[in-house]
């Protein structure tokens, strides 16, 4: 058995803000170093979970940000990493017809939930509307591969259990506002996915499958596109919008985003002085 585990980190138990990548000060590099460990908390009990579960592979997809979060020293020894996002095909490398099951860990809400934490994004595949957990269980459909499981928020796993009705759900925390929480103690969250990772996958002939009917027909605030490729219609408006799928430029567009950034933080300082 392969599993494909797709994490993303504002669904993490214990995130209640937004990952800030560039602030240049203590504070920050703790909260942020803090919230890695967190995330790769939760994927190694995934991990666990599918190991125990009988998988044979288990690949590990960093989809947070800049796909570079993963605390790699301390992940499973038996769960190779997938990162970073310039150059690669597509933004879910690996993925195919080969892989048995898929696992999603850090799931958050789509744009404009209003009891879910930092929800953002929204697609809409065939007219059904879904964020980026869902578009990912969109994807695995079209290789026909089952979703066993999935963990975040509470909003982010009803909306996901709204989408594709049957896998098993390990909600960590809820929110009361995009930025407030009643989080589950870490231990606590680890425990509870990794025996939903491994109870989905024991029982994956029960684990749904979100096909959608071809050609897909996807909206996106970059715009709109159809195909017969979910993955290739997808990569096409994420393209368009600017990010670095498929390009081999060797100047590194992280730079040119931390450019901007603190550009605009500079601006916000002079805007609200101390």
């Amino acid at each position: 058995m392969k599993v494909y585990i797709w994490a993303d980190m504002e669904g993490v138990a214990g995130v209640a803000d937004w990952d800030d990548p560039v602030t240049d000060t203590y504070f920050n590099a703790e909260t942020r170093s803090r919230m890695r460990e967190l995330f790769t908390g939760e994927i190694n009990a995934a991990v666990k979970g599918a190991l125990a579960a009988g998988a044979q592979t288990v690949l590990v997809r960093d989809a947070h940000g800049f796909a570079n979060n993963l605390s790699v020293e301390e992940l499973h020894p038996e769960a190779p990493a997938i990162l970073g996002r310039k150059g690669l095909p597509n933004p879910w490398p690996d993925l195919d017809e080969t892989v048995s099951a898929a696992v999603i860990i850090g799931a958050h809400p789509m744009a404009g939930t209003p009891h879910g934490i930092l929800p953002h994004t929204s697609y809409e595949v065939n007219g059904r509307r879904m964020g980026d957990a869902g578009l990912f269980a969109a994807v695995c459909g079209s290789y026909d591969v089952p979703v066993a499981a999935a963990s975040g928020d509470h909003a982010a796993v009803d909306q996901l259990s709204a989408l594709m009705p049957g896998p098993r759900v390990a909600p960590v925390k809820h929110a009361y506002y995009p930025y407030a929480i009643r989080t589950l103690q870490p231990f606590k969250a680890r425990h509870l996915i990794k025996s939903a990772v491994e109870d989905g996958l024991r029982n994956l002939p029960s684990a749904p499958v979100l096909r959608l009917d071809r050609p897909y027909k996807v909206k996106f605030h970059a715009g709109e596109g159809e195909g017969d490729d979910l993955a290739s219609v997808v990569l096409n408006l994420l393209k368009a919008r600017g990010a670095p799928y498929g390009s081999q430029d060797v100047e590194p567009e992280r730079s040119i985003y931390l450019r901007r950034l603190r550009a605009a933080q500079r601006a916000a300082d002079r805007d609200y002085p101390e």
